[in-house]
């Protein structure tokens, strides 16, 4: 299998086609730190993870925290303007291939893609596929948080 038919299944399927695993899943970074106090481990992982229920070896992998404060112009229109940003990896055979970053929009309402720079432009697989990973974790409201952070589609050739 190519990226490209990897990326036409995930793209393709629908939310029912999903296995999901909550905490622990074990995908975790761990970094060794030192400071003033001394040394220790930070360990941060991903909360969740989906595999296709027509091929296992492809997997979805969510929630490893990136930014705790992320701020944009555009994550200031909902209610609860704190917005954080995590990293979802596309896995192959439990290892990553292509990795994402979502944001986590009004109190974890709803997760957004990452639109271009200095635009809000987003390419329109990156919003066929954030709206199935909405879909999948249970979620309903992605279109109106997408329309409602004033986000566009735009045809564009990108690996999502």
């Amino acid at each position: 299998m190519d990226f490209a038919a990897y990326m036409d299944a995930i793209i393709s399927s629908g939310e029912g086609d999903w296995l999901c695993v909550s905490r622990p899943v074990f995908l975790q970074d761990c970094q060794e730190m030192s400071g003033p106090s001394g040394h220790w481990i930070e360990v941060a992982g991903h909360h969740t993870n989906f595999t296709l229920k027509s091929n296992l070896s492809i997997s979805i992998a969510a929630g490893m925290p990136h930014r705790d404060d992320f701020a944009e112009a555009w994550t200031k229109v909902f209610p609860d303007t704190n917005a954080r940003s995590h990293f979802i990896d596309l896995m192959w055979c439990g290892r990553p291939v292509h990795r994402l970053m979502g944001v986590s929009v009004d109190g974890g309402r709803a997760t957004l893609p990452l639109p271009r720079a200095d635009t809000l432009e987003v390419p329109k697989r990156a919003a066929t596929f954030f709206q199935l990973l909405d879909g999948i974790g249970g979620g309903t409201v992605f279109i109106e948080y997408f329309k409602r952070a004033g986000f566009t589609t735009v045809d564009e050739s990108l690996p999502v």
